[in-house]
């Protein structure tokens, strides 16, 4: 029996830390997803370590991966809350019932320990993205693709931070003597694809409008009409040369 219960725990712990393995955290979130939970997702990647790790030693490497964890189980107590390795210095945390402006709050505040705790004597921080199933993503796959195209863009913005994708809605109103039948918004959040960014004509305010869920940045953008008229967002106090003889709106997506 000891035996037994040995080889379950192998196949689903991480060896070095003791923290559950990605397949099993990844079981873990499929099975509440299939319950119809609301959860949030969390991607770590410790700033540095590769450089320490590199410098001191892989034991030295290791026992700060081992300190990391402790210090993640402590942060992460809740009942629905599940801690896991996904490999080399990634880390993955799960909530339920959490959304993801919550999670963001609660990975800063990890965030924050880990600077307290590390960077003096390692130079080691943590950066963090943050997605929640299902209003960022569909599935498994979606989420985690989420998470992750966050946590690097927190590694573009120099790490130690937490994103979570922010909602932006779009709203263009047209001139009285314009009767468009197709606008989009597009811009670097959508490789400037009209496609990707067709907007709704909201009848009762004689507006277009579209919804994005976009990472914290800055983005250049315009409003394409029928096809070939590129307009500006009036809107916008913020404009830009477009390299064409022209301008486009620059919006700023903050982290929170």
């Amino acid at each position: 029996e000891e035996e037994f219960l040995r080889t379950i725990k192998l196949a689903t712990r991480d060896a070095l830390t003791g923290l559950y393995n990605r397949n099993h955290v990844f079981e873990w979130i499929r099975r509440h997803m299939r319950q119809g939970k609301r959860l949030a997702l969390a991607f770590l990647d410790l700033d540095g370590f590769k450089r320490y790790n590199d410098t001191e030693g892989h034991q030295a490497g290791d026992l700060v991966l081992q300190e990391f964890a402790f210090l993640l189980t402590h942060e992460f107590t809740g009942r629905g809350d599940i801690v896991g390795r996904f490999g080399g210095d990634e880390f993955i945390v799960c909530a339920l019932d959490t959304d993801k402006k919550t999670m963001q709050e609660r990975c800063d505040a990890f965030r924050q320990k880990v600077v307290d705790q590390f960077r003096a004597t390692t130079g080691i921080t943590v950066s963090i993205g943050v997605a929640e199933y299902p209003y960022d993503a569909r599935d498994l796959e979606e989420l985690v693709a989420r998470a992750d195209e966050l946590l690097y863009r927190v590694k573009e913005h120099h790490g130690n931070k937490v994103y979570r994708l922010r909602t932006i809605w779009f709203s263009y109103a047209p001139p009285k003597t314009m009767q468009p039948r197709e606008v989009s918004v597009v811009g670097d959040f959508n490789n400037w694809d009209r496609k990707q960014g067709t907007m709704q004509r909201d009848e009762a305010g004689g507006r277009w409008i579209r919804r994005m869920l976009l990472k914290p940045g800055d983005y250049k953008y315009k409003f394409l009409v029928d096809t070939n008229i590129w307009v500006a967002d009036p809107a916008s106090d913020r404009q830009v040369d477009d390299g064409f003889g022209g301008v486009c709106s620059v919006l700023k997506v903050n982290e929170r």
